[in-house]
């Protein structure tokens, strides 16, 4: 299954046609009575024909859903917006965002809203490389200069578990994005009772690259390549509210308990597999922990 067309409501065909010609340059494919099929699979469908169909009534800016574009002159964009469409409405004329991309939003002549933004760049995670060492050691060191809870010891932490039988090379991984380094991650072995897990620690992003995804995307990678090596769960002591979106809940509800007294929601563990037997034991870490 794939997803064909995107469909709009407008009032008037014509005009609509025009504005994303004039805009876009998107062309006509076909003209089916009541409905204009236009390249790039923007559909524009007639307002009473919807209204008829669905028994609904049409409610124009209702911000549920918006047209996504890039361009990389968006000040070229923007100058071609403000001449042929003087009177377009706006959400938020050009802006930049804290990650750098320079984004504008606005109503279409129907109030359906668009979005146009410079291309992201493109995110690599990849698995960390000898070359990569000092590069790491000062994304990590950045990552928690200003973090609440941090020792200051988070980069001698990674350098020691290298070195250490707990140490997956696999699993020690780096988002690479505009070809620089913008974060870490590592997981290491842990065991559990008698089952080996593993812990992940530290995870860092660069000041300037936070909250774009990326810790999230690491996250991810790495649940996913542990699973192709046949763990089963990740722990993590962090943050309550962060953690949870990439699956992570209280240890304790899989039998994994702390060697440190720590509150329970923030000491949390990740089934891998959905099979994995529950555990029941005190987590030992590597001695480089200091635990």
């Amino acid at each position: 299954m794939k997803l064909k067309n995107i469909l709009i409501v407008v009032k008037d065909l014509e005009k609509s046609k025009q504005f994303y010609h004039d805009l876009f340059g998107l062309d006509l494919v076909l003209d089916n009575q009541g409905n204009m099929i236009l390249t790039e699979g923007l559909v524009l469908q007639d307002q009473k024909l919807w209204k008829e169909f669905l028994k609904k009534e049409i409610i124009p800016e209702n911000h549920s859903c918006e047209l996504y574009f890039e361009e990389s002159d968006i000040e070229a964009f923007v100058r071609k917006l403000e001449t042929l469409y003087p009177s377009v409405r706006y959400v938020n004329r050009l802006m930049t965002h804290s990650w750098g991309q320079k984004v504008i939003r606005f109503y279409d002549l129907d109030g359906n809203l668009i979005e146009v933004g410079t291309p992201m760049e493109q995110l690599l995670i990849r698995q960390e490389e000898c070359g990569d060492y000092e590069t790491v050691h000062d994304v990590v060191t950045a990552a928690f200069a200003s973090a609440e809870h941090s020792d200051g010891g988070e980069a001698k932490l990674v350098s020691a578990l290298r070195k250490s039988s707990a140490f997956v090379p696999e699993l020690s991984l780096v988002a690479v994005c505009g070809g620089k380094i913008a974060g870490h991650i590592l997981f290491t072995k842990v065991t559990v009772g008698e089952q080996t897990a593993l812990a992940l620690a530290p995870l860092s992003v660069l000041p300037s690259c936070q909250d774009q995804g990326i810790g999230q995307a690491l996250i991810r990678e790495g649940h996913r390549i542990a699973r192709s090596l046949g763990y089963e769960y990740s722990i993590v002591l962090g943050h309550p509210h962060y953690y949870p979106k990439t699956g992570y809940r209280p240890a304790g509800l899989y039998g994994i308990r702390p060697p440190f007294q720590v509150p329970e929601e923030n000491f949390m563990a990740v089934k891998l597999k959905p099979d994995a037997a529950p555990l029941d034991g005190i987590v030992q870490y590597d001695p480089a922990f200091g635990v």
